[in-house]
């Protein structure tokens, strides 16, 4: 059912013209934070994100946030990142809250993943040609900032989640909150370069006697298990194709224009990387286990909606980026200096 309901989200975000949503940025955004403030307060969990039932279906919307603040930050972005002091502070406020409300689902994944969103966005817009207040200032305060941010994270998180963020040490609890790291690390010894490696199914390999002791082995864990029941040679080549896959996304975002295009874009670009990179540090045991899945592979109901619809409405805005004529761009940069006139 996901799959189908990503592939008509992909259809419809495909064949939007994505212009449109621009001026419906903070509404969107507005819309977003009163739903996952209600959903907090839900008693349905979803593997302890808090869920709305309508009527057999259950959803996470923090899962699908992704989407609407992606697309509503990008249009926010372009009134309120032009340097003056008053815009840039509402823009980051407008950051902070959006990560907060993920953070009290809770979904520290998916604060994080939005965190990383809104940090390339905002340098984006800092570096842009039309900026007008203090790069080193305020890209002082964005960096400083997070840096403050992940400090407090650290300081007020429980014994648990210190014991995944300290994640070299997994060997000390192999079957506490260490065990997905001990299991990943003896599948991928056992791993050969071709076919199924030793060690994949914990309890007999029969047709009605498959267990795999590999946990979150289809979504979190889906790259681990990729090199395991198929061997090296095919997990280096998933790696591979999703690294031409983020490297065409980059060099597509060069060719789109116009400002909303270009920061949801790379926005999309941003979810994508941010992504792949962590699932892939994970599954090898350089990252702490923060349940991001790997886009396009693993399986996921909410994660595939949401990459499908991210992947959609990518190719739609390259798809009409040569619909933008030369002198469309030259009279909006025009409208743009009469605007920074203004303030």
């Amino acid at each position: 059912m996901y799959g189908t309901l990503g592939l008509i989200g992909f259809a419809i975000f495909y064949l939007t013209d994505y212009t449109k949503l621009e001026k419906f940025s903070l509404r969107i955004y507005v819309i977003s934070l009163i739903i996952l403030i209600l959903s907090s307060r839900s008693h349905n969990t979803i593997n302890g994100l808090s869920t709305f039932m309508i009527g057999s279906f259950r959803f996470a919307p923090v899962s699908y946030a992704i989407v609407t603040f992606t697309v509503s930050f990008s249009g926010l972005v372009i009134k309120r990142g032009k340097g003056d002091l008053k815009g840039m502070l509402k823009l980051f406020g407008i950051a902070v809250g959006a990560t907060i409300v993920c953070m009290i689902q809770p979904s520290f994944a998916k604060a994080m993943l939005l965190a990383s969103v809104f940090l390339v966005v905002i340098t984006k817009a800092i570096m842009s040609k039309n900026f007008i207040g203090s790069r080193k200032v305020f890209l002082s305060v964005l960096y400083g900032g997070g840096m403050l941010s992940t400090i407090l994270l650290y300081l007020v998180a429980t014994d648990y989640q210190l014991a995944r963020i300290n994640f070299l040490k997994y060997k000390e609890y192999p079957l506490g909150s260490g065990y997905a790291y001990y299991m990943a690390d003896k599948l991928k010894a056992g791993a050969r370069l071709f076919g199924k490696g030793d060690g994949l199914y914990v309890n007999g390999s029969g047709i009605n006697n498959v267990v795999i002791g590999l946990p979150e082995a289809n979504t979190d864990f889906v790259l681990t298990y990729i090199v395991s029941a198929f061997g090296w040679i095919m997990g280096l080549s998933v790696i591979i194709i999703l690294g031409l896959i983020i490297v065409r996304m980059f060099k597509a975002t060069k060719s789109i224009h116009t400002p909303y295009g270009s920061y949801l874009s790379v926005s999309i670009l941003t979810v994508f990387t941010v992504q792949s990179a962590i699932n892939i540090l994970m599954n090898f045991g350089l990252f702490p286990y923060v349940g991001l899945g790997l886009p396009l592979v693993s399986y996921g109901g909410s994660n595939v909606v949401t990459n499908m619809v991210l992947l959609g409405l990518f190719l739609g805005i390259y798809r009409i980026k040569d619909l933008v004529k030369k002198d469309d761009i030259s009279i909006q940069k025009y409208i743009e200096k009469e605007e920074l006139k203004n303030v």
